[in-house]
């Protein structure tokens, strides 16, 4: 600061001192330049610092008599020190650049200190003076000077006699360090190579770069997402562009930034590995252990010196004479969170600092982690897999993305497991338990502190949805009368749960930990349970129990299938038996029209075990009909096998008892024969059904002869495939135009659908492809959007059959795998096949 000084190189501000510190260089041709000092202590401490305490002057006087006794370059002028605030002395340095003098500097103080012995009868001060600056450290960066408050003088890379007309502070920013390494302190590495994360770790470069006016980044995400592996590999980019003096690294067409120093510090208390948790003896969880690993950094103890304030002032003064990256790990776990974040938004321009935590900052920018991408996560567990020596199959690997849920850590402990000899049976399941290493190492810890409070209570709610959650839902469960709105903004700051579009949710493995958490707490799961069954109850009803043979909109009921399935299921496994029937009452079109066969065949089977075992004959013949329903619309031969006789069942159940029931029977009987290509069966049951709707028509009950007009529509309409299977399209015609006629009588719009299908088959079958298509283009659209896959796939399959005649093979082909799709979707086998020999054909000729 003297030569900068005396060079007339700082800013105007510094007049004020030229009457109270006057210097004056001895212009005699010597060697060496010699400079001459005269100034009070508090007016040196004022040029140097931007604050003044009684410490700090006498830091000064340590270093004036370091350079005095120690370096022998300093000459005390004064006739009198005792009592005198007057210090006049001369400098004798070895050039008047700022650049040369301080490497020269440099080399004479490592050359003295590694000298420096006291000789014997040394006064006791001449030892201190010499301990003093034993203890003192340069800085190994070339062209650096630190005094021991912590101040820093950059010239290292201007030439001799250049030095601009500048702060010396600022002379920094438009320099190339000369320095071979930055200072650094960052960890190794605790991976071969970074898989994915690519487009997040572009961001972290573009903001760490000088180019960007953001100052602090945050990066954040639940325990073992990977934050801190994805700020070590920006930092070591960085460290890596740095050592190449300023070589940029590019990253997805983006460069690492160079920097003069990177500090990394860290909280976190434990390392996590596939052998257990082991502890972590270096670390910084307050302001003043932060400091601490700047000083060592830097190599620069004198920031700790004097008072708090002076600390912060010193660290301050030293970080702005340099590009730094500061990088704070685990702040969750950090004592002093407050004062520290105070800290990092005061610090200097020259200061880039990103922060990792599983809580929310207030940071300028947050970068959010979450799971990774199915394609990434194979990736990482194949690399992990060849690094451990670990032999996995396809069904291996898919079973380990699937049990970790994505999260890197989970990833790496499972493979670790597996490398030490444990079955993949084994590990998936015990990464999972709470008092796993695992769960305790990065859930209990964010877990346990909100133990007992609403954000606990819906986090535990939250585990009984395995799909995004409704808010109305969550709180519901959890806070029937309470308001769950700081609640879940503190599991969405902790990272706990997931925020979007209304809806929230949780991590698989979180989920996993709630839910034992859930089971800990037993007087709170059962009547959690409670109000998740009533509240997806009364969900279902709102949104469905319509006439399921009846096109209706189903949307709101669909979105939420992936939570209403649970609580039906639970419902089953608790027995819960009349919960259990609303539920189907309100889901059964719903299951129908979307295909849901295996759930329904396994529910009707419950609910006729059910029914028996109470003796509810209603329920029995419901639960009969509905199963054999879901056996036809399957469609296959072991199903139709089995739900002729289960119709056959239940017409001799209802010969006695519900007539509409028996006429529904029977119809169902026709179709599958008719699937059977049995049409004498199909007939007979066909004259059964008419014979015995006849009989109910004469009835004087108005209610029956309303029930029954769909009855008659059925009836017609499978009369006239019979007749188009044999071949008699007029007649078919004939009969499906009644049928369609009566539907709309009604307002019967599936009905009228279908029957427009089967018009275009007929259409077809006599070569009429403009009708064909007239028809289908009123069918195939109503279809779609009612989500009628069942009679989407049969207008698909008649559209490819008229593209395939008219030649547009492309077409056929497009029309008819988007047909078999759906078919086998649907599991129906045989349509399957049929669809399969289009396909071939239009290949064929192709």
């Amino acid at each position: 600061m003297l030569l900068a000084y005396a060079n007339d190189e700082l800013p105007e501000d510094s007049d004020r001192l030229r009457s109270k510190l006057t210097v004056r260089w001895l212009e005699e041709e010597r060697e060496r330049p010699r400079l001459i000092v005269k100034t009070e202590l508090r007016f040196l401490a004022e040029l140097v610092f931007k604050r003044q305490s009684p410490k700090l002057k006498e830091t000064l006087k340590q270093d004036l008599q370091v350079l005095s006794k120690f370096l022998d370059i300093l000459e005390d002028n004064r006739t009198k020190t005792q009592g005198s605030a007057i210090w006049h002395f001369t400098l004798t340095l070895w050039h008047k650049s700022a650049e040369q003098n301080l490497q020269e500097f440099q080399r004479q103080w490592a050359q003295r200190k590694s000298n420096a012995k006291p000789p014997e009868g040394q006064s006791s001060d001449r030892q201190q003076d010499i301990r003093a600056a034993q203890d003192f450290t340069l800085p190994k960066k070339s062209g650096s000077l630190f005094s021991r408050a912590g101040v820093m003088l950059e010239a290292g890379a201007v030439p001799p006699g250049s030095l601009p007309n500048a702060v010396p502070a600022q002379l920094h920013l438009n320099q190339t360090p000369s320095q071979a390494h930055p200072y650094s302190n960052l960890p190794a590495r605790d991976y071969v190579t970074f898989i994915g994360r690519q487009q997040q770790l572009a961001q972290v470069l573009e903001l760490l770069s000088f180019n960007s006016s953001v100052a602090r980044i945050s990066v954040e995400g639940i325990g073992g997402v990977g934050k801190t592996s994805l700020v070590l590999e920006a930092a070591h980019r960085c460290w890596q562009s740095s050592r190449n003096s300023g070589d940029a690294v590019a990253v997805s067409d983006a460069a690492a930034p160079s920097f003069d120093a990177i500090i990394f510090t860290s909280a976190k208390l434990q390392h996590f590995t596939p052998r257990g948790v082991l502890p972590r003896f270096k670390r910084e969880r307050t302001l003043g252990q932060i400091f601490r690993a700047i000083a060592r950094t830097l190599d620069f103890p004198g920031i700790l010196t004097g008072d708090f304030d002076d600390q912060v002032d010193a660290v301050h003064t030293c970080l702005s004479r340099q590009r730094t990256l500061l990088i704070v790990d685990n702040l969750e776990t950090i004592e002093e969170q407050e004062p520290i974040l105070s800290f990092l938004y005061d610090l200097p321009a020259t200061v880039k600092a990103i922060l990792t935590s599983r809580d929310r900052t207030p940071a300028t920018v947050s970068i959010q982690l979450g799971p990774l991408p199915e394609a990434e996560r194979l990736q990482f567990i194949q690399h992990q897999a060849q690094l451990k020596t670990v032999r996995l199959n396809r069904d291996g690997v898919q079973a380990v993305s699937q049990g970790t849920g994505g999260i890197p850590a989970a990833m790496v402990y499972a493979m670790g497991q597996l490398a030490d000899g444990y079955l993949a049976q084994d590990v998936l399941p015990h990464l999972k338990l709470a008092s796993g290493d695992f769960c305790r190492f990065y859930l209990k810890g964010s877990v346990q502190p909100l133990s007992r409070q609403p954000a606990h209570l819906l986090l535990m709610a939250l585990a009984l949805f395995p799909q995004p959650a409704l808010r109305d839902a969550v709180a519901q469960v959890a806070l029937p009368a309470g308001d769950p709105a700081d609640g879940l903004a503190r599991l969405h700051q902790l990272s706990l749960a997931i925020q979007q579009e209304g809806r929230y949710d949780i991590l698989p493995l979180t989920r996993d930990y709630a839910l034992s958490e859930l089971s800990a707490h037993a007087e709170f799961e059962q009547a959690a349970r409670e109000r998740w069954v009533n509240w997806s109850l009364q969900f279902a009803k709102r949104h469905g129990g319509q006439d399921c043979r009846e096109w209706h909109q189903y949307d709101e009921l669909d979105r939420e299938w992936g939570n209403l399935y649970p609580a039906i299921e639970w419902c089953i496994e608790q027995g819960r038996y009349a919960e259990f029937c609303q539920f189907w009452q309100a889901v059964k079109g719903y299951t129908q029209l979307y295909g849901y066969w295996e759930e329904r065949l396994s529910w009707m089977d419950w609910l006729l075990q059910a029914a028996q075992a109470r003796e509810d004959a209603a329920r029995i013949a419901e639960a009969l009909f509905d199963k054999g329903r879901t056996l036809v619309l399957i469609d296959g031969p072991e199903q139709r096998k089995a739900g002729i006789a289960l119709f056959q069942q239940i017409w001799h159940r209802c010969e006695a008892g519900d007539r509409v029931l028996q006429v529904n029977a029977a119809i169902n009987l026709a179709e599958m024969y008719i699937h059977q290509q049995d049409c004498d069966r199909a007939q007979g049951w066909l004259k059964q059904g008419q014979t015995l709707l006849d009989a109910l028509s004469s009835t004087s009950l108005s209610s029956v002869n309303s029930s029954c007009q769909q009855e008659r529509i059925a009836l017609r309409y499978f009369e006239a495939q019979l007749y188009l299977d044999a071949g008699e399209c007029e007649r078919a015609k004939a009969l499906y135009t009644q049928a369609l006629e009566q539907a709309e009588a009604i307002g019967w719009q599936r009905a009228r659908i279908y029957i427009h299908s089967w018009l275009a088959m007929v259409a077809i079958a006599t070569e009429d492809w403009a009708e064909a298509e007239q028809l289908l283009a009123i069918a195939l659209p109503a279809a779609q959007h009612h989500h009628d896959k069942r009679c989407l796939a049969f207008c698909q399959q008649s559209r490819a059959r008229i593209e395939h005649v008219r030649g547009n093979l492309e077409a056929a082909r497009h029309w008819a795998t988007l047909a078999k799709e759906n078919f086998t979707q649907l599991k129906m086998s045989q349509q399957v096949t049929t669809t399969d020999r289009l396909l071939q054909d239009s290949s064929s000729q192709s």
